[in-house]
């Protein structure tokens, strides 16, 4: 199961733990300051699904944020603790699948999924949509960032119609990621009631050589999905 996946590759592979936050996340919250300038950045209450390090709620607690994350691996949420106190800043964190999602209704401004709910299943990626639907306030902002129908990697992948399966050694860090086309999401940010208004494409193509003789190719390609409820 994912949820034992994940456990394993925090608690063997510590390298695995980004400490660097995501550009997105700087845009959709200097976006959102400038979309709602009646607001103080301090009263900005922020989720992030499958938090993983905490680097990216880090920046947000940084620049005042209240924040909040998920996570399924109870190793990344200690660390986040850690990393949270030595920067002698405030975050809770708590060990949950995506959804249900224990929050109360109407309760965040904003929900960032930063390349989480790809690992999730088609249903619980469906489910979770409708959870941060929920939890939100209105006019709340929700951030997805679902892998592209492009992205795949010649040497590491596996195709599976609609999703990619990471083959990797050791076998415990083996991992599925689906990947969705633009349609077929904005149909299920539209079934939810959210109101998208910003999608950016990021395609990168990374080469990979042997003995100075390219090999194989890794095309990284995901959305930065926008929404509002």
């Amino acid at each position: 199961m994912i949820d034992n996946k994940w456990e394993n590759i925090y608690k063997n592979n510590k390298n695995t733990m980004n400490s660097f936050t995501y550009p997105i996340i700087a845009t959709l919250i200097q976006g959102y300051i400038a979309r709602h300038s009646e607001k103080n950045i301090e009263d900005i209450i922020v989720l992030e699904l499958g938090f993983g390090s905490g680097a990216n709620l880090l920046y947000l607690a940084e620049l005042g944020c209240k924040v909040y994350g998920i996570d399924i691996s109870e190793t990344a949420v200690k660390y986040a603790e850690n990393l949270f106190y030595s920067k002698e800043q405030k975050g809770t964190f708590s060990v949950s699948s995506f959804a249900p999602l224990k929050f109360e209704d109407n309760f965040f401004y904003i929900v960032i999924d930063r390349g989480a709910l790809v690992c999730a299943s088609k249903d619980l990626f469906n489910k979770t949509i409708k959870e941060s639907y929920r939890v939100l306030k209105p006019n709340g902002e929700f951030l997805l960032t679902p892998y592209s129908e492009l992205n795949h990697n010649t040497l590491a992948v596996n195709s599976i119609r609609d999703s990619v399966e990471i083959k990797t050694t050791p076998p415990h860090l083996s991992m599925e990621f689906h990947t969705y086309n633009i349609n077929e999401i904005l149909k299920i940010l539209n079934q939810n009631q959210f109101h998208t208004f910003f999608i950016r494409r990021n395609d990168r193509i990374d080469y990979i050589f042997n003995e100075n003789i390219i090999s194989g190719e890794k095309v990284i390609s995901n959305y930065d999905i926008i929404s509002k409820k």
